[in-house]
């Protein structure tokens, strides 16, 4: 879905970050965490002012294209969540999180609560249905995770997120 095969998917590079944070809460093994650090790392060296990024942030063209606020707001969560994992990395990422989630409830909201401006990446031809830029498409993870980045940037107790059945 990426702009070529070999290039940064937006939506990728925050799953990945998520991941690498989900495998290390799970299992509290060093090297999924130390990979999750360097994938927040590259994040916040090359997202955009605004920390939305394009759906891919290599393509050439990327400016003509739609803004990923579902990858956007799984990277905030993504960096809350390392944050707390690496206290070092806490005044670089806290930041991040917190511009995005700023940007997505200003421009990126309804009224209803629904993120718009999900990206389905570089779909051109590739779907039945006429695709509109920017689109007004809901990627259904984007609402997830900008709830969630709301709440571990609200609440200190993120139990309700435990995926450690030990500590659970």
């Amino acid at each position: 879905q990426g702009w070529r095969v070999e290039s940064t998917w937006a939506r990728g590079q925050a799953w990945g970050m998520h991941n690498f944070a989900a495998a290390y809460e799970a299992t509290g093994e060093q090297r999924f965490l130390d990979v999750a650090v360097r994938m927040c790392d590259w994040w916040v060296d090359h997202s955009p002012e605004d920390h939305v990024p394009f759906y891919d942030f290599e393509d050439p063209e990327r400016h003509k294209k739609p803004k990923d606020s579902c990858a956007a707001t799984m990277a905030a969560t993504a960096l809350s969540r390392i944050a707390r994992y690496s206290p070092d990395r806490a005044d670089r990422y806290r930041p991040v999180a917190q511009n995005i989630l700023t940007e997505i409830a200003a421009n990126y909201l309804t009224i209803g609560g629904q993120v718009l401006h999900g990206s389905w990446g570089n779909a051109v031809n590739r779907w039945v249905r006429p695709l509109r830029f920017p689109q007004e498409d809901v990627m259904a993870y984007g609402n997830y995770y900008f709830v969630e980045a709301l709440y571990r940037q609200l609440h200190e107790d993120w139990s309700l997120f435990e995926l450690d059945p030990a500590k659970a």
